[in-house]
């Protein structure tokens, strides 16, 4: 299965975008934020469900330390969390950050990971197996941001798309930032080999 995420406009406190499968239109998200904060509100439509996702003090599973949690309502009831926390393996000095969702009673982990002018290939994973990775090119155009989700287990999807909602919030939304018609790239590469070691790069030929 074969998500797409597009950002359609960009406004100064607003941010829209559809979900695209095999070239359909299968749901929408918008971002609302407000002035004086780094947060917002997600409304999402996909599946079926009616999904709001709000910065908020969620209850979690003794020992996870959450930076900018996010709580997730189905139809207006609540039904997990999504944030960043840090993964420690290998010392005191290696660790690196990743965003975990609860939803539907399973944790899910995207691992963040940039190759340079390839952009990112984030891989998600469920327990200790990939379930899906998440690809967004190194370009950005007109502060458009887009994402490709490539999904072996599609009892995951909605999972995944909460995920890379919370990406944008975490790393691109900027509230009461002016849109600007521009080319620009973003450049890093990931050098924590726990981190890579997350990433299998036999896991895309099935869609091959």
């Amino acid at each position: 299965m074969i998500l797409k995420i597009r950002q359609m406009a960009k406004e100064l406190f607003e941010a829209t975008f559809v979900i695209e499968a095999d070239g359909r239109t299968v749901g929408d998200m918008k971002l609302v934020g407000s002035l004086g904060s780094m947060e917002g509100v997600w409304s999402i439509r996909y599946a079926g469900l009616s999904v709001r996702m709000t910065h908020g003090k969620v209850q979690l599973p003794a020992g996870e330390k959450p930076f900018r949690p996010y709580d997730i309502y189905v139809n207006d009831q609540p039904t997990g969390s999504v944030f960043q926390t840090d993964v420690k393996e290998g010392g005191l000095f290696s660790k690196y950050p990743v965003s975990k969702i609860y939803f539907n009673g399973a944790c899910c982990t995207l691992y963040p990971i940039c190759f340079g002018e390839e952009g990112a290939k984030s891989p998600v994973y469920f327990q200790n197996t990939q379930i899906a990775e998440v690809h967004k090119s190194a370009v950005i155009e007109n502060e458009l941001h887009h994402f490709n989700m490539y999904i072996k287990d599609e009892r995951f999807a909605t999972a995944c798309v909460l995920l890379c909602c919370y990406s944008y919030v975490l790393g691109f939304f900027r509230p009461g930032e002016k849109p600007i018609m521009s080319v620009r790239k973003i450049i890093c590469t990931e050098k924590n080999k726990h981190l890579l070691a997350k990433y299998d790069p036999g896991f895309m030929a099935s869609f091959q």
